[in-house]
């Protein structure tokens, strides 16, 4: 997209999504997000889609966001399989790239292709496919500030997944004050794809006060939408709270949720003093208002902050080595 300015012309590059029909609601819900996040939200550094702007037609129209030219957490989590598996082929453990396609596999092939790296390399392909446990953590902690700016001003997001988190890379990473910068300047996300958001403040003309709305029916993402929606049963905020147990799922183990989420609990190789009070939390069956998603949160954003500030040496290692 080439603007005008001052006479000169700069180039912004721009992302742009195409809808048929035409749709203005993601337009209509970043620009209102971001609008009450610097009103209203104790959170003012994150970050999500900037909407540029929007070509409207009834039948198509063109959304045109800010591209940061930053990976997706799947990218990631992609690079780190792929990391990894080179790593194990060199040392004669398993053959290139089995690992690494592991997520697009059907569920049953992941599990065969599972079967086979810990055959031949005698080591679970959890190890071989996963993210470092601190950088989940890191990641982790970066989401949950983002939810709770998010449904500190009223949205639910509805769509989280690792395809829609971009990770915000830190600026100041290769200086030897690095190990010093508190936790947010050390990197972050970006959430994007709005196209699925509630906006529970549209809903205060049919429904005060707003402690009364909730929802039924299934409106998430396979994989991670909760059991109250496949069930049919109440939701609100709690969606996303699920949806976020079920992206740190696959975060940590290399592969996606199983369908009972509820009944998930880690393996024995990461720190389940950590994490089994993370998920059950996220995953506990009870529809949430804003200000219990947020007591929730921020109860988690605790844990990890205490996690993360023990382990801050090997955490900045990591983030330099990802950048």
């Amino acid at each position: 997209l080439q603007m005008a300015a001052n006479e000169a012309r700069t180039t912004v590059i721009c992302a742009a999504k195409s809808f048929a029909p035409g749709d203005v609601w993601e337009f209509y819900i970043l620009s209102v997000v971001r609008e009450r996040m610097y009103q209203q939200s104790e959170i003012t550094d994150v970050q999500v889609s900037i909407p540029l702007g929007l070509f409207y037609h009834a039948e198509h129209s063109i959304l045109l966001l800010e591209n940061p030219g930053t990976s997706s957490l799947h990218d990631v989590l992609q690079y780190q399989m792929e990391l990894r598996q080179t790593q194990a082929s060199q040392s004669n453990i398993t053959p290139p790239n089995r690992a690494s396609r592991m997520l697009r596999f059907p569920r049953k092939e992941r599990n065969r292709a599972a079967l086979r790296i810990q055959l031949q390399s005698g080591r679970s392909a959890l190890q071989l496919c996963a993210l470092d446990e601190l950088l989940v953590a890191f990641y982790s902690r970066a989401i949950m500030r983002a939810i709770l700016a998010l449904h500190a001003v009223n949205v639910i997001h509805m769509d989280l997944k690792p395809d829609n988190i971009l990770v915000r890379r830190g600026q100041n990473l290769e200086s030897h004050s690095a190990i010093h910068l508190p936790l947010d300047e050390l990197g972050g996300v970006i959430l994007i794809d709005f196209g699925k958001a509630l906006d529970l403040q549209s809903f205060q003309k049919v429904a005060q006060p707003m402690s009364t709305i909730h929802f039924r029916g299934n409106h998430g993402t396979l994989g991670f939408n909760s059991d109250s929606m496949r069930e049919q049963k109440a939701w609100l905020f709690d969606a996303d709270l699920y949806a976020l147990g079920a992206t740190l799922h696959t975060l940590l183990h290399g592969e996606y949720l199983p369908d009972a989420g509820a009944a998930h609990r880690t393996t024995r190789y990461w720190n389940r003093q950590l994490w089994d009070p993370i998920f059950n939390k996220l995953f506990a069956p009870q529809v949430l208002s804003s200000t219990e998603s947020q007591r929730v949160l921020k109860e988690q954003i605790r844990r990890l902050d205490e996690f993360l500030s023990a382990r801050r040496v090997r955490l900045v290692s990591l983030l330099r080595e990802h950048n």
